[in-house]
Parts: structure tokens; sequence; C-alpha cells
């Protein structure tokens, strides 16, 4: 399946204009840059700090990582896959003794 097929490139070639009003936000930046004015830059940045919360971060160390988990299930699984082999040959190694003692 080539990209033609899926998608045909009359699409891409016949001109499509799309008219938008221009937002509030976007004029008050227009006039603020033809003004340039301090008050006029000050309002936009009061603007646009008062819309996001504070990020609040987590302190460090307090939870584990994507890579952490990577190497923690790692060397989980390294561990059970040793630790059942050597308790599997102890106990083989006992009835192997016991059986031909």
């Amino acid at each position: 399946m080539t990209a033609e097929d899926r998608t045909p490139s009359s699409l891409f070639t016949l001109a499509s204009p799309c008219f938008i009003q221009p937002s509030a936000s976007s004029r008050t930046i227009g006039e603020a840059l033809q003004t340039s004015k301090a008050t006029a830059l000050h309002e936009i940045e009061q603007e646009a700090k008062g819309g996001w919360a504070e990020y609040k971060r987590t302190p460090v160390g307090g939870t584990v990582g994507f890579f952490e988990q990577g190497i923690l299930v790692g060397l989980s699984i390294v561990l059970l896959t040793i630790g059942s082999s050597v308790v599997l040959s102890v106990y083989g190694y006992r009835a192997l003794r016991v059986r031909y003692a």
C-alpha cells in the first residue's frame, strides 16, 4: 500500500483558504507590540501568569523513576532465578544423597 492509495494528492494541491478572527489576547498583544508601552506588556504578563497553578515538585527520593523501576524489576528477576536455583539444587542434592546412601 503506497501513500497515494491512502491519501489522494488532490487533498494537498487544491487551495482552501480559511479565515479566522483574531482572539482578544492576540489583539492585546498586537496593540502592545505597536505601542511598546511597559504597562501593556505588564498586563499581558500578569494575564499569562494568572491562569497557571504553581507546579509542586515531589521531594527528592520520594518516588521511584522509570529507569529505577526497570533496574528493580531486573534485579528481582535475577535474584528470584538464582534463589530458586539454589533452593532446588540443595533439595535435589539432599534427595539424591538420601536415595543413594
